[in-house]
């Protein structure tokens, strides 16, 4: 019999393929049998779902993230649409999670919890190596799974992440913000812009470690990743 429902593994968690002509009770059913018999290999790491359908909607979607919740010790922190896109369907949301104090009683800092919610925005969600000539832009945040390729541009209003290498362009906060930042985990780019700052890297800056770049008195400052680095990074829109 033709498997109904195909899950493919990578790197950064898992697509969920669905034949076009499957039955979705069927093709429901054989996700459970799978995650069931396969629950060792999937373990509990937190992974991006990318569901490939059809006639893919947000019953299906919700079907299948419950699905995975209850018959796997898989933790889903994004759903991603065919573009890599970071989708959430209404009723996917994110649980705020609480701490225990020595006592071991649970609590919230609520002041925490409200900066959080006052500065936090979904930010797009793209994977894949940019090569020359080609270009992102976003006018919201952006993370990108993959490299920046030297005469690639990414280009936000936001904050940039790559989990890859930056070696073209850059420009984040590109209607004006300043308090925007570029991370990469090895930042080696032809030129960076922040609002309207630029620089480029110093030749004598050895990049291939994680890296921030962020606007301070007035110039672009890049520099690799350390404890305190991240104290003032503003998530934004």
């Amino acid at each position: 019999m033709d498997d109904k429902i195909l899950i493919k593994g990578n790197k950064y968690g898992f697509r969920i393929v669905i034949s076009e002509d499957a039955v979705l009770e069927e093709a429901y059913s054989e996700l459970i049998h799978k995650l069931e018999a396969g629950r060792a290999f999937f373990d509990d790491g937190e992974v991006s779902i990318q569901i490939i359908y059809k006639k893919i909607n947000d019953s299906v979607e919700k079907k299948i993230l419950e699905i995975i919740e209850k018959h796997s010790d898989l933790k889903v922190f994004c759903l991603l649409d065919e573009n890599m896109k970071l989708i959430m369907p209404e009723d996917f949301k994110v649980e705020k999670k609480s701490s225990k104090n020595t006592a071991g009683v649970d609590f919230i800092d609520k002041d925490i919890t409200s900066k959080m919610e006052e500065n936090f925005e979904y930010a797009r969600f793209f994977q894949g190596t940019l090569r020359s000539g080609q270009e992102i832009k976003s006018d919201r945040s952006i993370v990108l799974l993959g490299d920046v390729n030297a005469g690639a541009k990414v280009i936000s209003t936001g904050n940039i992440v790559v989990l890859g290498k930056i070696r073209g362009f850059a420009h984040a906060g590109a209607t004006g913000k300043k308090n925007a930042s570029i991370f990469a985990l090895s930042l080696e780019p032809t030129q960076v812009r922040i609002a309207e700052y630029i620089a480029r890297t110093p030749k004598s800056f050895e990049g291939k470690e994680p890296s921030l770049a962020f606007v301070e008195d007035e110039r672009i400052v890049i520099d690799t990743i350390d404890k305190g680095l991240f104290k003032d990074f503003i998530l934004l829109k």
